[in-house]
């Protein structure tokens, strides 16, 4: 039993891959980040207090959900924008049994621009969003994880790398 984490900026490919695996290998239990539902930035400000707390807060959820999930799927993947530096440090206060696998879904900024553009959300492909991918695979490679660079590749060529990540 294994727990996989793809990580990634917008328009990366992560919930597309995500999609694609879950359709592939029923014995995968697949989640969505976004699934809870992402407020606006004036909410997360008013709630949450940045949209960093909100995101940190959301990724605490999803993790103890894993964890409370483990031991009903045989393998567990979660999607989502995350921060890498984050995650590592709450991982290490998971139920030590799971086996957790971060990997970074890339792709340069072309790319990534392209696919928000044909998605219909231009408003993404910002210099934010290029920073926070850049942000994103700097703490990957601090870290050791993978990276699948989706721009290299089709998708079901990312799909198999992802599936091979199973144990």
């Amino acid at each position: 039993m294994s727990v996989l984490i793809l990580a990634g900026a917008s328009g990366s490919g992560k919930t597309t891959i995500c999609k694609e695996v879950g359709k592939l290998k029923k014995s995968v239990q697949c989640y969505f980040f976004d699934s809870v539902g992402v407020p606006s930035n004036e909410e997360m400000i008013a709630k949450y207090g940045s949209g960093q707390a909100w995101q940190e807060q959301t990724t605490d959820y999803w993790l103890n959900k894993i964890d409370q999930e483990f031991e009903r799927h045989q393998n567990i993947l979660l999607e989502g924008q995350m921060n890498l530096k984050y995650l590592t440090e709450k991982i290490n206060k998971v139920n030590s049994k799971q086996f957790i696998t971060l990997v970074l879904i890339d792709c340069n900024n072309e790319v990534r621009k392209k696919r928000l553009t044909e998605r219909g959300q231009s408003e993404l492909a910002d210099e934010h969003m290029m920073n926070w991918a850049q942000l994103l695979r700097v703490q990957a490679t601090e870290r050791n994880l993978q990276i699948i660079d989706t721009s290299l590749h089709e998708t079901q060529d990312s799909v198999q790398e992802v599936l091979k990540l199973f144990v």
